[in-house]
């Protein structure tokens, strides 16, 4: 049985929003104009932000169990209804007027599989979610640990040790170093400055080894921040960077730059 309004059709055991030619928006909960701090704040519990604030200043938490101490950030994280809040945000970015079918670029007969946190375009039938087209396309992470990591590292006056992502995230490390460097790559093509800008290689890199190779990279990552310091949308330009970027596979990043 399926009852037919001006804008909301609902269907026996789904229901979907339709954004016609009235050009209605899904809900909105976090506002795209918010600064960084406000926006965090709707997104993530307090302790969680305090917590990767300590990580963008360059301190972690001594003791305890990284087992434990990750258990409790998921908790945190899912009693707040943070990957929701974050798939939200990151669609209302990426279509700030209707959502477009990213295969047909249809926007007046798009409607939401909510139980999925999908689309259907009544177009050409296409089901997509936010992430189709963009680097977090193929990436099995949730959208929260994106968010966080991104926030660390806009927020951080040097670079930030994948090893302590690793334990703050409890992911492995290979996927913690992934992160960093994809996120790198954003900040580059957002970056203003030059890298060559940049004098003292040894203080740009935070005052550790890095490898030849790889610190092209966290120059560049330098660069952004220095020339976004007034920048109070630091951390919404570099997801708006993420968005627009092509996925690159892991061996691409580690190879010889």
């Amino acid at each position: 049985m399926t009852m037919v309004g001006r804008t909301t059709t609902v269907v026996a055991r789904t229901t979907t929003t339709i954004y016609g030619a009235r050009r209605h928006r899904p809900p909105r909960r976090v506002s795209r104009r918010m600064k960084t701090d406000e926006l965090v704040g709707d997104l993530f519990p307090r302790r969680v932000i305090e917590q990767a604030r300590d990580i963008a200043r360059g301190s972690f938490p001594a003791g305890g169990s990284p087992q434990r101490d990750v258990a409790a950030l998921r908790s945190l994280i899912e009693r707040f209804d943070s990957e929701e809040k974050c798939r939200s945000y990151l669609e209302r970015l990426r279509w700030p007027d209707d959502v477009r079918c990213p295969r047909c670029d249809e926007d007046g007969s798009i409607s939401r599989i909510e139980k999925r946190g999908q689309f259907n375009c009544g177009s050409c039938g296409y089901q997509f979610s936010v992430r189709v087209g963009t680097v977090l396309q193929n990436s099995h992470l949730p959208l929260w640990k994106w968010f966080l990591t991104t926030y660390i590292m806009s927020e951080a006056e040097h670079r930030v040790s994948a090893n302590r992502l690793k334990e703050f995230l409890g992911v492995p490390y290979k996927t913690a170093w992934y992160l960093c460097h994809r996120i790198r790559v954003a900040m580059k093509d957002e970056a203003s400055g030059s890298v060559s800008s940049v004098a003292d290689r040894r203080t740009a890199a935070g005052g550790s080894r890095v490898s030849e190779k790889h610190l092209p990279k966290y120059l560049d990552e330098i660069a952004f921040r220095s020339s976004n310091r007034g920048n109070r949308n630091r951390f919404r330009d570099v997801l708006l960077r993420l968005i627009d970027a092509d996925s690159i596979p892991y061996a691409e990043l580690i190879a010889s730059a």
